[in-house]
């Protein structure tokens, strides 16, 4: 399951997405409106990818990022 992410204020307008296919962590990022740039990083195993993508969503919140309707 995608979860999707944006950062706004009065100097930016940005989103960040995430998603994990097996045991792989794909990332999604850019502004808003634009197709952005995608990251992947591979895991040995879903547990540990599952771990990797909670940490980033937590990096996120705690930057101020909101939780959305998903973009996909």
């Amino acid at each position: 399951m995608k979860r999707y992410f944006e950062f706004v204020d009065t100097k930016s307008s940005k989103f960040w997405e995430v998603w994990i296919e097996d045991s792989t962590v794909f990332t999604r990022f850019g502004k808003i409106g634009a197709n952005g740039q995608t990251t992947i990083k591979e895991f040995p195993d879903a547990v540990a990818a599952g771990q990797a993508r909670d940490k980033a969503i937590a990096e996120k919140i705690r930057k101020g990022y909101v939780e959305g309707p998903t973009n996909a």
